[in-house]
């Protein structure tokens, strides 16, 4: 999974649209394998946020942060 489909995932998530990342054969790993907060992964950088793991192997951090 790359950065861009990710993002289209979360974005769809996020405001209820459907997401539009393509077919899922049968035997497909599933698009989000594991998720853990930066505690339980013991990802210590100050933040909060949370560390996505695909089905295909990929890890992704997504870093919460409050900008107002």
């Amino acid at each position: 999974m790359s950065e861009q489909e990710l993002q289209d995932i979360l974005v769809a998530l996020l405001t209820g649209e459907p997401a539009s990342i393509g077919e899922r054969g049968e035997n497909e790993e599933p698009l989000v394998e594991a998720i853990a907060t930066f505690e339980e992964a013991g990802v210590e950088n100050g933040n909060i946020g949370l560390v996505l793991t695909t089905g295909d192997g990929s890890g992704f951090r997504v870093t919460i942060e409050r900008i107002g």
